[in-house]
């Protein structure tokens, strides 16, 4: 998920078009207030999954990704493999997935959130 939208700082000013995906419409509002303070008319907002069929459809119409950004989100799939393959089912031929998430860990606190 996109979270707050802090990363979109970072990739929205290198692509002509950014889809910020995240499941919490909470979130999205937020991420859209930080978008429209940027100037970023290029970047939309999902509400969703990464697999979910309308965001495949979506972008395999643009000839898929460029780049799958997946930050800290990971670690939530029950099937990291298969979340794994539907992300980079997102991208175009040559198309980059990066993956940023925590190793394992014993922090008692993080797991308090659901990580």
């Amino acid at each position: 998920g996109t979270g707050d939208g802090l990363v979109l700082d970072v990739l929205a000013p290198l692509y002509q078009r950014v889809i910020a995906v995240d499941r919490s419409r909470a979130l999205l509002a937020r991420v859209a207030q930080r978008v429209g303070s940027r100037g970023f008319h290029h970047v939309s907002l999902f509400e969703g999954s990464y697999d979910d069929a309308a965001l495949v459809q979506r972008v395999d119409a643009s000839g898929g990704a460029d780049l799958v950004f997946a930050g800290r989100s990971l670690h939530h799939a029950s099937r990291p493999s298969a979340a794994v393959k539907s992300l980079a089912r997102l991208l175009r031929r040559g198309g980059h997935l990066v993956v940023l998430d925590y190793l394992p860990h014993e922090q008692d606190t993080m797991r308090e959130q659901g990580d």
